[in-house]
């Protein structure tokens, strides 16, 4: 009894921690509607990446680290979305929050065969410009070059939103439907 307790507890505890952001903290507000900053951060090769290098593109952005269960759950379905989002004008760009250079550079190397763009923000000025508290956080931009949707932490409802969200941004329908397949 007291073990089927004990893996209850753990359950529990792993289910919260998947819909739960980690680390918290005081921020900017960014809000659906604004115009986001402009730098994302720097790619594996030290330049700088901006968001107008993907003007006329739906931008998903997702802040991660590797230390964050949440975080790793989510990047294998950001690349899902950029494979079949790609030739739809649709672009994932993983932002690595407050890690040091070589952890991403190495996070990337593992990760080497993924689509996705990834960028470091080593410092966590970027972050701290788009108001990120917690990760993952997750941002859409859309053509327009506006924040078209966003949400805090990770789980199966982030998802059912995300879809729809990213379709309305490319046209695809009115972002009525909850489909989890393909935008």
């Amino acid at each position: 009894m007291k073990v089927r307790h004990q893996m209850f507890v753990l359950s529990a505890l792993a289910m919260l921690c998947l819909r739960t952001p980690a680390v918290a903290r005081n921020a900017v507000q960014i809000k659906v509607g604004d115009t986001p900053p402009e730098l994302l951060g720097k790619d594996v090769d030290g330049r700088e990446v901006r968001l107008s290098d993907y003007r006329g593109k739906v931008v998903v952005m997702s802040f991660w680290a590797t230390w964050c269960p949440p975080c790793r759950k989510e990047l294998p379905i950001l690349e899902r979305l950029q494979e079949v989002g790609s030739d739809r004008g649709l672009q994932v760009i993983a932002v690595n929050w407050e890690e040091e250079g070589a952890t991403f550079r190495r996070a990337v190397k593992i990760l080497s065969s993924f689509q996705l763009k990834f960028v470091s923000d080593t410092s966590g000025k970027v972050g701290k410009s788009y108001g990120v508290n917690a990760i993952p956080t997750m941002l859409l931009i859309d053509k327009d070059g506006k924040v078209a949707f966003m949400t805090i932490g990770y789980g199966e409802s982030v998802i059912n939103s995300l879809v729809p969200a990213v379709n309305k941004a490319l046209g695809l329908d009115d972002g009525s439907s909850a489909s989890a397949g393909a935008p």
